[in-house]
């Protein structure tokens, strides 16, 4: 069984890795995959921790009041896509939207462009 040491120095470890811009940008988008808010926030968390002397640090960079900043980025946190690019910037990454690739194909509802709308 892990002892509380062994969580702290397995997170000490994270973080020293975590202060590599590359490395917490290929972390933070392992997290995103999972499809988890709550551990893609705990990655936010813990890339401050490293890479910004944690939420502190990027609560004074961001203008971003501390206390709000904790709640957002809390594991049930609910930050606006604002809050999380100003947080991203801070910190040398930011934020970007890719194709889901297991996502299954949806059909569209939408009209074919080249058929004219019918009035009633």
């Amino acid at each position: 069984m892990k002892t509380r040491n062994d969580m702290k120095s397995h997170e000490t470890a994270l973080i020293r890795r975590l202060e590599n811009r590359e490395y917490a940008a290929a972390y933070l988008e392992e997290c995103a995959e999972h499809g988890d808010m709550g551990e893609f926030l705990d990655a936010i968390r813990l890339i401050a921790k490293a890479r910004e002397g944690g939420i502190k640090g990027v609560a004074e960079k961001t203008g971003i009041n501390r206390v709000t900043l904790q709640r957002s980025l809390s594991p049930s946190g609910n930050p606006t896509v604002v809050t999380l690019g100003k947080v991203l910037k801070v910190m040398g990454l930011r934020l970007s939207v890719a194709r889901n690739e297991r996502a299954p194909e949806r059909k569209s509802n939408r009209r074919s462009a080249s058929r004219k709308p019918t009035s009633v």
